[in-house]
């Protein structure tokens, strides 16, 4: 197995088995990231380590060939995963992390 298969396997295990449950419990500091994809809308947050530990997934239809068309749509999923993320951690998450197609 190479060696992003090591790294990458057992956090994308770790992340389906939290999708859409109860976080994992941590006292490690915390990143939101969130991606707007074409099938579906996903949050996750990650420890300091970029273990996983809370995941909220909806499929959704908002983005087409890497354009937000559905910008109400998007806004109404990452709110309510917003807010279902802090009230799981007891805090607010102000900064996320995400990424854009080239040429967008």
């Amino acid at each position: 197995m190479a060696h992003d298969e090591q790294w990458l396997t057992p956090r994308l295990q770790t992340a389906a088995t939290l999708c859409n449950q109860t976080p994992a419990a941590t006292e490690s500091p915390l990143w939101l990231g969130v991606d707007l994809g074409t099938c579906d809308v996903v949050s996750m947050v990650v420890d300091r380590d970029g273990q996983p530990v809370a995941v909220c997934l909806d499929w959704a239809d908002v983005v087409r060939d890497g354009i937000v068309w559905d910008f109400f749509g998007a806004v109404t999923i990452v709110r309510r995963h917003l807010d279902t993320l802090e009230q799981q951690f007891g805090r607010r998450f102000s900064h996320a992390a995400t990424s854009f197609p080239p040429g967008t």
